[in-house]
């Protein structure tokens, strides 16, 4: 881009490009210029068979490359995404297609669904959280700073497995009459729709798992879809659903939660053991 930039401005006086995006050097694990010479590089197809195209391109596109600095490339890196990335966001997807298959939900009982305003607060939670992100990730996208748009994409799948999932895990398990039924099938349309949602929002970073998961949720009980995630819009921000109160609320629940953990394991307590007592201090 410096010779575009030299020729450009001789011969019409302007730049060549408006906005230019440079990856740094993607170096050997040992920090020294990959080189066939050397062979200190590991097989691509090797990697793309053992960990896939998906984790290979989040591990890049999450790393010091797309400021401009150098990476050194580490499999053990790729396969951490494989782990706590993809395996998840694949088991959130197979935990929904389970369960709804299980007990039979079909399109036409998550349209009966009570409206986002009226579910619980966890789905609340959650729909919000993914609102703010797709608000963040579109302004971020804009200004072409993808090193601000991956760690919360990513991120986001820890928000959805570890938290809302599990929180909700005998939602879907219920099976204890009609008002445990209105409750269920709001947890299935809140999951149905941030899964669906996401895969767009995903789609650039992890295009082969999000297209498995819009052909499962959504090609397949509506023709008239997209024929693949890659061409359905971008997301936009709904404001209407964006609640920033109670994401820092949960975001207080959380901290809570997670200083518990450390204390129990400080203490040698189990997590599972009943405590009689906590105290929780803070500022406010």
């Amino acid at each position: 881009f410096y010779t575009l930039l030299v020729l450009s401005a001789a011969i019409r006086d302007e730049a060549p490009f408006q906005n230019c995006v440079v990856n740094g050097m993607i170096l050997a694990e040992d920090g020294r210029k990959m080189a066939k010479s050397l062979k200190n590089y590991p097989d691509p197809g090797g990697v793309l068979d053992a960990s896939g195209a998906d984790a290979l391109r989040a591990y890049l596109i999450d790393s010091p490359v797309v400021r401009g600095e150098p990476l050194r490339f580490s499999e053990n890196g790729v396969r951490e995404v494989v782990r706590t990335v993809l395996l998840p966001l694949w088991n959130a997807y197979s935990f929904f297609t389970t369960y709804a298959e299980a007990d039979g939900i079909t399109a036409g009982d998550l349209a009966d669904a009570p409206p986002v305003a009226d579910r619980p607060e966890i789905d609340r939670w959650i729909v919000s959280v993914l609102q703010s992100l797709i608000a963040d990730v579109n302004e971020e996208m804009e200004a072409y700073r993808l090193y601000a748009v991956i760690p919360p994409v990513i991120g986001f799948v820890g928000h959805l497995t570890n938290w809302y999932i599990r929180r909700s895990r005998r939602r879907f398990w219920s099976h204890r009459g009609v008002e445990d039924d209105a409750d269920k099938l709001a947890a299935f349309a809140t999951l149905y729709e941030v899964l669906s949602t996401f895969a767009r929002v995903a789609a650039p970073v992890l295009p082969f798992v999000t297209e498995e998961i819009h052909q499962g949720l959504v090609r397949s009980v509506d023709p008239d879809a997209p024929a693949t995630v890659h061409h359905a819009d971008y997301p936009e921000a709904d404001p209407a659903v964006i609640d920033r109160d109670l994401e820092a609320a949960m975001r207080t629940v959380r901290t809570v939660v997670n200083l518990g953990r450390g204390i129990r394991k400080r203490e040698s307590l189990r997590t599972r053991q009943p405590l009689s007592t906590v105290t929780v201090v803070t500022r406010d």
